[in-house]
């Protein structure tokens, strides 16, 4: 995320020719031509792969939306281009690779093996722990960090505080594992403000001493 705000905001200010190095700022002063009457604005960009290349140095692939505009005519281009950005050890980026002209990755073929109940929680158990689950979803898009508390252990959720209601529990798979239970689950959420479902997918140890609560 911090990766992606910090190139979205070079684009969006038109500071990335001050990230560049120096040799990289020479070799590009002439591609800005004042004879040509464009201009361009940047409205997204998704960052497809962040991988080391060498020590402080990672290879980053990424799409950008620009709108084109040249007199009254406009037109948005979408372009995937590879950079190198260098780190230091205190943290500042020095690009030290033109983004370069490249292609989306490829979708892959895996598919995660989905878990499976495998009989190991007896159905009493079950019920008690999907009335924790339904009790805890229905309350936690709105709950504080103190009220939190009572139910998750070391802050192994965050905070939401969005404006969710709950709807309900989907497929949820069980397994008892060292005197916890591991809970594989989808949880279906109606955003109020935008009316659209939402579904999210947790995977979670609960433990219970006097109660249920979720430990990770």
């Amino acid at each position: 995320m911090f990766l992606k705000y910090t190139l979205s905001k070079l684009y969006h200010t038109e500071k990335i020719n001050d990230y560049l190095t120096e040799n990289l700022q020479a070799l590009n002063a002439d591609t800005v031509r004042a004879d040509i009457p464009t201009s361009s604005s940047v409205s997204n960009i998704d960052i497809w792969s962040v991988s080391p290349e060498n020590d402080d140095t990672y290879a980053v692939i990424y799409s950008l939306d620009q709108k084109i505009k040249e007199d009254k005519n406009s037109q948005w281009v979408r372009s995937t281009y590879r950079i190198l950005l260098h780190q230091d050890n205190v943290g500042n980026l020095v690009i030290t690779q033109n983004p370069t002209l490249w292609s989306i990755p490829n979708k892959s073929d895996y598919e995660p093996q989905l878990p499976e109940s495998n009989g190991t929680v007896d159905s009493d158990t079950v019920q008690e722990v999907t009335d924790f689950l339904e009790t805890f979803f229905a309350f936690n898009p709105t709950a504080t960090d103190k009220e939190l508390a009572y139910y998750v252990k070391n802050n192994a959720l965050p905070t939401i505080e969005k404006n969710y209601i709950f709807s309900e529990l989907i497929n949820p798979v069980f397994r008892e594992k060292e005197n916890q239970i591991k809970v594989w689950i989808t949880v279906r959420y109606l955003n109020e403000s935008t009316k659209a479902t939402q579904l999210s997918q947790y995977e979670l140890t609960l433990e219970k001493d006097n109660n249920w609560m979720i430990a990770d």
